[in-house]
């Protein structure tokens, strides 16, 4: 047996109790922080995208403070830096970095919110408080956080800063972690820029008492309104949740019930009193009869019942809530009897019913599904019905046909519909819109051009589509998210654009799509945030600084260089730059326009304004020069043509001359020398001259048979030379390994890309890792550059003198001697020597491959014929015994004693 005995409590805490010595509330410590002054970077690098600039403030004269209201940082919210700020010292605008809080700030347990920070001193309007400090860290880490770590918190210390970064106060924090939400607060907070980083600080919204809680508006984005954290404020104008200012919810009390029940009464007293109790007992007898029918009927039955219901109710109760009414709403509602309350009431309850079901297993759901009437409505196709929610939005009617009553009872429907209806309008503002001329912009993209006309298209474009498409997909109610309409939309733009270039008629006419389409999007923003209960995608919202601005600036000058040097200017209609030497623009002029836009004639060769130190009598040089039609610029890599005589230009006096690009036909571009342009002149003849440096191919160096190559890659040899331009056929691109695996230059062959990650001596023999390029070699900028979708993974594959049979040397025990590794070691080399001949491809080999190859057979037989030289040396030897030193021609072996038992 049990005896039940009152609880004691032990003498000290007794004592401690009542003396009054046990922490009491305002001792509970909080969520285990550690204390920090300056906010800790987690798991991202701070970027200093900032260039200080001086305040023009004068220092105060008789020593009070400077840089007051009217200093010019204060007023775009940044800090003085000290070492540019005129005032010095006595600078007021640094009160963040020097970590000058207010004094005073006390920490305290409220009644209800927890811990609460107060002042004991007053505070005036527009003072600085205290900062809000903790991790940084990426809205991906954070909302893992959530997720997992801080799942179960009923506290959360968190902050929005800047650019998908948030401050996280759970781990560590200061002060400002403690201080409360305020649908009327008393302070503030402001993000300021501070030697180039944002951080967020607590300012006075109004004077402040001392022993006055410091409060701010959290001003949450809540997901659902009527389910968000309830707000314990206490101001008059309390929104009832810790959310938006524009979604306050009504606080329920006993008020609010008893006028919804009198007003449920009413209605109900009012109409045909007769049906309204023939329905009564007939729901009265449902019940009934529904019990007596789950006894008969089979256990498939009621399973497709539950997993119908079971449905149903998981629709259900995933909907959206239902936006509360304003005040003057609710009077609109009365005053014209829009609906009656009790209308919504049987939704929530049936609502709330089904949820339940879903919790209580399938007998309730049974129960709750033989009271529904079955379906008397024949079936309507979908599409239909969609088309006629979208025009009855875009169109105001007063009949309400069968289909708009189904359309509008489904709100899945009811949302995809009221998104397509935005979605047509910006596809109308981006089909309507015309240019100078009058001539609609978008007529090249409404249809896609044809695959036998143009079938380079194709082969560019990955994902091609058009407007008559979207336009089809938007009727049809295809679109269900934002984020999809928007990627189609912008993906016609990225397509002409890559395809056709920025520069060109339609590259134009794209960018100027775009920039309609982004100023369209901001008026429909505050309209598809009603429609989805929350703010539209960052992707979907441009910018409002420049909503319609450019991306990045576009260089296209008649040099064919991206340099962004010197002195440019920019044409008026394509809204290109171009340098000023180069097309020698007056820089004076009011309206200027390229040699596209205005068609003139220009000269593709551009000398060199300063003439260089290393330039000779008699030499112009040149930035770019010609070439028959191809331009050759300063800095680019081309194939040049080797000796080649011309057999038939000699005669019985002459000798035969080279070969050149005239006179050269059916040439292959493995049989040319990679060669890179440092500098272009013209002497007094003038006969056009390059000067550079070449690559090599794999197997133009010395390497050890087992080193692989890349495909493409190649080796910078310290060779220089003057070359004619003659002799250079055409251009090829030179990248680092990042580069290349990051994308390759707009419209150029991917066989004309080559990866160069080492040099070689002038020898070929040593190879040396280059040094990794401050500045790529090539223009990455998208109108000049094709980023991959997916980054490439390459690998050294590739052996020039194809695969070494026999090259493993086994070691220690059991290794072969010279004498059984001398029939091996001539194959080893000899045997892709041997095969080369004798291969189909033998008239598509390079010449360097073949000349390498025998000269690789030629020195394998003279390594033979040395061993079997030597071997019949040492065995004359007057030695006693013959020494076997046959592992000096082995690397892989060392020389082993003997052991006596073995020696003779």
């Amino acid at each position: 047996r049990q005896r039940r005995i009152n609880f004691q409590l032990p003498h000290d805490l007794w004592w401690l109790h009542n003396n009054k010595q046990l922490p009491g509330r305002d001792n509970v410590p909080s969520w285990n922080y550690k204390k920090i002054r300056t906010n800790v970077y987690y798991d991202i690098k701070p970027t200093y995208m900032y260039e200080a600039q001086s305040c023009s403030c004068k220092a105060p004269e008789t020593g009070g403070q400077g840089c007051t209201e009217d200093c010019i940082n204060r007023v775009i919210y940044t800090e003085c830096n000290p070492q540019l700020c005129p005032c010095k010292e006595y600078c007021s605008n640094q009160k963040i970095q020097k970590h000058e809080w207010a004094p005073g700030l006390d920490r305290f347990m409220t009644k209800d919110k927890g811990w609460g920070v107060k002042t004991k001193y007053p505070i005036k309007c527009g003072d600085f408080i205290l900062e809000y400090v903790g991790e940084v860290v990426s809205e991906r880490e954070f909302k893992n956080r959530m997720a997992s770590r801080y799942q179960h918190d009923t506290h959360h210390y968190c902050l929005n800063l800047d650019g998908g970064l948030v401050i996280d106060g759970h781990r560590m924090g200061g002060d400002g972690r403690f201080v409360n939400h305020s649908c009327e607060p008393n302070c503030e907070m402001q993000k300021w820029s501070v030697n180039g980083l944002f951080r967020m600080a607590l300012f006075a919204l109004r004077n402040i008492e001392p022993y006055e809680e410091l409060t701010y508006d959290y001003n949450f984005a809540l997901f659902n309104p009527a389910e968000g954290q309830r707000c314990k404020c206490g101001s008059n104008n309390c929104r009832g949740v810790i959310g938006g200012k524009s979604q306050r919810v009504v606080i329920n009390n006993a008020s609010c019930a008893a006028a919804l029940s009198s007003a449920e009464e009413k209605l109900s007293s009012v109409g045909r009193l007769r049906k309204n109790a023939r329905k009564a007992a007939v729901g009265k007898k449902l019940p009934t009869k529904s019990s007596k029918d789950k006894e008969t009927k089979p256990a498939a039955v009621k399973e497709n019942i539950v997993a119908n219901m079971s449905a149903l109710a998981a629709r259900l109760s995933h909907l959206t809530p239902v936006k509360p009414m304003s005040h003057q709403q609710k009077c609109f509602v009365q005053l014209h009897h829009v609906f009656m309350l009790r209308n919504l009431e049987k939704v929530k309850q049936l609502r709330e019913r089904l949820k339940q079901a879903v919790r209580g297993g399938a007998g309730t759901t049974t129960e709750i599904s033989t009271t529904a009437p079955p379906p008397t409505t024949p079936a309507v196709n979908q599409a239909d019905v969609f088309l006629t929610q979208l025009n009855a939005l875009s169109i105001p009617r007063n009949i309400r046909t069968r289909r708009l009553a189904q359309a509008q009872d489904n709100p899945e429907m009811t949302k995809t519909a009221r998104l397509a209806n935005i979605f047509r309008n910006l596809y109308n503002a981006v089909t309507h819109a015309k240019d100078e001329s009058g001539d609609m912009l978008a007529s090249p993209f409404i249809n896609l051009p044809s695959k036998r006309k143009l079938p380079a298209y194709y082969q560019r474009v990955n994902d091609p589509i058009d407007l008559a498409t979207i336009e089809q997909n938007i009727v049809t109610g295809v679109y269900k998210t934002v984020e999809s309409f928007d990627q189609d939309i912008s993906r016609i733009f990225t397509n002409n654009v890559k395809f056709y270039g920025r520069t060109t008629d339609f590259g134009i006419s794209a960018t100027r799509l775009r920039k309609v389409y982004n100023i369209a999007k901001l008026d429909y923003v505050a309209e598809l945030e009603e429609i989805l209960g929350e703010s539209p995608p960052a992707s979907f919202i441009p910018e409002l600084e420049d909503p319609g601005g450019e991306e990045e600036d576009v260089i296209r000058c008649i040099c064919g260089m991206f340099r962004d040097e010197g002195l440019m200017i920019q044409c008026e209609r394509c809204l290109v730059w171009q340098h000023c030497d180069c097309v020698k623009a007056d820089t004076n002029v009011e309206h200027y326009l390229c040699e596209r836009c205005s068609p003139r004639k220009v000269d593709l060769e551009i000398p060199l304004e300063i003439v260089p130190e290393y330039a000779t009598e008699g030499q112009k040089h040149y930035m770019t020069l010609l070439r028959g039609e191809l331009q050759l610029r300063q800095g680019d890599t081309v194939y040049v043509l080797r000796d080649i005589t011309n057999e038939e230009s000699g005669t019985e006096t002459t000798p035969p001359s080279k070969h050149t690009y005239k006179t050269i036909k059916n040439v292959k571009f493995t049989d040319c020398d990679i060669f890179k342009i440092e500098r272009l002149w013209k002497d007094k003849k003038g006969e056009r001259f390059a000067f550079g440096h070449h690559y090599l191919r794999p197997h133009e160096t010395y390497h050890e048979p087992t080193r692989k190559f890349f495909p493409n890659e190649l080796m910078r040899v310290p060779l220089y030379e003057v070359v004619p331009l003659d002799l250079i056929m055409g251009h090829c691109f030179v990248l680092d390994i990042n580069t290349f695996c990051k994308g390759r230059p707009v419209g150029t062959d991917p066989q004309h890309i080559y990866i160069c990650e080492y040099r070689v001596d002038k020898y070929a023999r040593l190879f040396a890792k280059l040094a990794k390029p401050k500045v790529p070699p090539v223009c990455t900028k998208s109108y000049a550059f094709e980023k991959y979708e997916t980054r490439l993974k390459i690998s050294r594959t590739y052996t020039p003198h194809g695969p070494v049979k026999g090259s493993s040397v086994i070691r220690g025990r059991g290794g072969r001697n010279a004498h059984e590794n001398e029939e091996t070691t001539a194959p080893t080399v000899s045997t892709p020597v041997a095969a080369v001949p004798s291969s189909p491809e033998d008239d598509e080999l390079p010449l360097a491959r073949v000349r390498d190859t025998a000269l690789a057979l030629k020195r394998s037989q003279q390594k033979q014929r040395l061993n079997t030289i030597l071997l019949r040396l040492l065995s004359r030897l007057p030695n006693k015994q013959p020494i076997d030193l046959s592992y000096l021609l082995e690397p892989g072996r060392r020389h082993r004693k003997r052991p006596a038992l073995l020696s003779p």
